[in-house]
């Protein structure tokens, strides 16, 4: 008995509350979904691919002995700039040296027999294969001396891109401390790089820096350009799951949008080229507040954040 009294003074409490709940209005207006828009703009644009460029010396001397001796003394480190006819090494020859160990000290005899080897040209020194007191032969390569004004920036760029390298182009290249180097093409080499199928396109800088051979830098490199063309602002255009279909919401009127399908061409950053439909410049489109929408859809413009 006292079950059912609980049971019907719930049922009871269930319908006064029915009774007394305002019934929602007939015709209010639906919720609108907030939404900036954008218009399409009439501009070039361009996709790039980054490359790497990394600092080499093309022009290479090889510094050789002239005569059979030992070095009595070297003027150079490695890494050092020499000028040309500046002294690397002084070299005494076999024959001097054998002789002056057998002359007296009282002798008025002097033998000569010291000869100083100079620099052929500016340069760099990247290698030394000798120091003081080392015996050489006639020809025995001394060191090798980089041309510093023939330091270039080979751009590395894969076979199937090069033919989108057209020499005699300027290029920038960046660099790791992000400053800038600018640059002319040069005709590609001969050789490839075997494991990475790569064609090196020599860069000659405008403004020669003293960067040291290996530096990588980087390249945007432009491999596809429009002009006059329409874009629009990446984040207001959708896809599919499987990318493989891209549209828009365009405005018809003040509170409501509608999906238009289009195609897409050069993507560039945080813009993207239509191809179609053709767009007029008062056409408005959502920027943000389009994820999720229907084919048509109620919105509210808002203000864009600036």
């Amino acid at each position: 008995m006292i079950h059912r009294s609980s049971a019907r003074l719930a049922l009871f409490t269930l319908i006064v509350t029915a009774c007394n709940t305002p019934a929602v209005e007939e015709g209010a207006p639906a919720s609108r979904t907030p939404v900036t828009i954008t218009h399409v703009v009439r501009s070039d644009i361009a996709a790039h691919v980054r490359l790497n460029a990394v600092v080499r010396f093309l022009r290479r001397n090889t510094v050789t002995s002239p005569v059979t001796g030992r070095i009595t003394k070297a003027y150079v480190q490695l890494g050092g700039h020499v000028q040309a006819g500046s002294p690397l090494y002084d070299l005494r020859t076999r024959e001097a040296d054998a002789l002056r160990a057998a002359q007296r000290p009282d002798s008025l005899f002097r033998l000569a027999g010291d000869l100083t080897v100079r620099a052929p040209s500016d340069g760099v020194v990247v290698r030394m294969d000798k120091l003081t007191d080392d015996l050489v032969t006639e020809g025995d390569a001394l060191l090798v001396l980089a041309d510093a004004s023939g330091r270039v920036f080979m751009l590395e760029v894969p076979f199937e891109r090069s033919r989108q390298v057209i020499p005699g182009t300027m290029c920038s290249i960046t660099l790791p401390d992000s400053s800038v180097v600018e640059g002319t093409i040069g005709a590609p080499l001969s050789t490839m790089e075997g494991p990475a199928q790569t064609r090196s396109f020599p860069v000659r800088p405008r403004v020669q820096r003293d960067l040291p051979e290996g530096l990588i830098g980087t390249v945007l490199l432009p491999v596809q350009a429009h002009r006059d063309a329409q874009v629009v602002p990446a984040a207001c255009v959708l896809s599919n799951e499987e990318m493989t279909r891209w549209w828009v919401m365009r405005m018809v009127d003040d509170s409501t949008a509608v999906k238009v399908p289009i195609t897409t061409g050069i993507e560039a950053g945080d813009s993207v080229e239509v191809v179609a439909p053709e767009f007029g410049p008062d056409d408005r489109l959502v920027l943000t507040g389009a994820y999720g929408l229907g084919d048509t859809a109620r919105v509210q413009v808002q203000a864009a954040r600036p």
